[in-house]
């Protein structure tokens, strides 16, 4: 395979994996990176890699650490999407009418 193609294939590969870690986050509203790991089956430094990388743009963050299972180990750490990241305004124009919607990252905030 050629090299620029297989630099395209990585790249949307990356992005897709990215994409489903974010969606999962968004819908679990808490959850904790073995959770996501097992949910996707990508591997734990990948998960960690996408993870940090949401943090760092403030999409991710943690939540609060959860207690160690009765065999020991990690104390899981708990991670929720930044509600206040920020918001998205849909507009509809008409000329009979106008709509418009508002949403966090999270939420349904309301129509307008």
């Amino acid at each position: 395979m050629p090299d620029r193609a297989r630099k395209v294939n990585t790249e949307s590969a990356a992005r897709i994996n990215r994409t489903i870690v974010l969606n999962i986050v968004r819908e679990s509203k808490i959850i904790a990176r073995r959770d996501i790991v097992k949910l996707t089956e990508l591997r734990a430094s990948t998960v960690t890699n996408i993870i940090r990388d949401l943090m760092k743009q403030k999409l991710v963050r943690v939540r609060g650490k959860g207690d160690s299972t009765n065999k020991g180990g990690r104390k899981p750490i708990f991670l929720e999407m930044n509600k206040e990241y920020g918001y998205v305004m849909g507009v509809d124009v008409n000329p009979t009418h106008l709509r418009a919607i508002a949403t966090d990252v999270v939420r349904f905030v309301g129509a307008l």
